[in-house]
């Protein structure tokens, strides 16, 4: 993959990434309590709320802390990506994120809308290029394995 085809996918999940905290992500049954998250920011904001101070743990409470850590590692990504080379637990970070993530779907009995799908989707698309980003820099050179360990050299 060409070094620009790898930018142009990093820029199109990142801007992916932001419009999900603008766009709405969640529409529950009218009437309820709450009939919507209109916004990403404030389902970050409502998942931290509940990971940090749950009322029981259960798939609730682990689906909001992953969504919560699942954040973290995305926004970490640019200044990850900034080593030579890319660390190898980020591509696994990201992929982890993304498949927990995916149960979601299922958890909910509310429709998820756009601001869900392009932040879940963004973070599929940072994991798939982030694994191309390790495999690039390993068939070029990049990545030094050392098969010795420092005992070998000792002997």
């Amino acid at each position: 993959m060409s070094r620009r085809a790898v930018t142009a996918s990093l820029v199109a999940a990142s801007v992916a990434y932001l419009a999900s905290w603008f766009l709405p992500v969640v529409a529950f049954t009218p009437g309820t309590l709450v009939e919507g998250i209109n916004a990403g920011w404030k389902a970050f904001f409502m998942a931290l709320s509940m990971a940090l101070k749950p009322d029981r743990l259960d798939g609730f409470w682990g689906l909001c802390t992953a969504g919560v850590l699942a954040n973290v590692v995305v926004i970490a990504v640019p200044w990850v990506l900034r080593r030579r080379p890319a660390p190898a637990w980020l591509p696994m970070a990201l992929a982890a994120s993304f498949v927990i993530n995916l149960a979601w779907i299922p958890m909910t009995s509310a429709r998820l809308l756009p601001g869900f799908w392009l932040w879940i989707g963004s973070i599929g698309m940072l994991a798939a290029t982030v694994v191309l980003i390790r495999r690039t820099q390993h068939a070029s050179g990049h990545v030094n394995i050392k098969l010795n360990s420092p005992r070998d050299e000792m002997a």
